[in-house]
């Protein structure tokens, strides 16, 4: 336990495994580790104090006050210089993090920008085909238009052509009638 804990003091990594509360086999505290190691040595080689004779304790004598000071003072450089450690790891994290985002952003920018050329270029392809069509639709309602133009021409010559077919009948007619009255005035006189 005490060897976790000396690892916990001097080791971020360490501190950060004991923090889990999950630890699976003692920690080993880092080599060169022994200002606090020897305070906290000295401290622990104390047997515990009873909690109920706890008040009654006669208060620290001074040897022992400045182990204490001496432990609190390491544990406190040591906290300072740990802390100082994980500030330039914990920046280097979040501008790892930060970069990871932006790639992220940059990726995701990337697809937008590609679904917009796309959509602009079958737009451009829609606008294209709208104008070929439309010019086709002109020329099919030109067409149309000089199709009627030569259907009402064609039924007024219909209609001439009927109206002089039924005189040239009827002329006809006439003609042979009267070559028929004349053949029989004259197929009676001839008798």
């Amino acid at each position: 336990m005490e060897q976790t804990l000396q690892a916990a003091l001097a080791d971020p990594a360490a501190a950060e495994k004991w923090s889990s509360g999950r630890l699976v086999r003692a920690l080993a505290p880092p080599i060169g580790f022994t200002a606090a190691t020897a305070a906290v040595n000295e401290t622990s080689a104390r047997p515990a104090a009873d909690p109920h004779r706890a008040r009654a304790k006669e208060p620290l004598s001074k040897p022992e006050r400045s182990d204490v000071a001496l432990a609190g003072k390491a544990i406190r450089r040591h906290r300072h210089t740990d802390e100082a450690r994980r500030k330039p790891a914990q920046a280097q994290r979040e501008a790892e993090a930060a970069e990871h985002y932006a790639r992220q952003r940059e990726e995701e920018h990337d697809q937008a920008q590609a679904e917009v050329e796309r959509a602009e270029t079958a737009l451009r392809e829609l606008q294209e085909r709208a104008t070929e069509l439309a010019q086709q639709l002109h020329a099919t309602v030109e067409l149309r238009r000089r199709m009627r133009n030569d259907l009402d021409q064609a039924r007024q010559r219909a209609a001439q052509t009927d109206q002089a077919a039924q005189q040239a009948r009827h002329a006809a007619e006439t003609a042979r009638a009267r070559a028929e009255g004349k053949s029989r005035s004259n197929h009676r006189q001839s008798r």
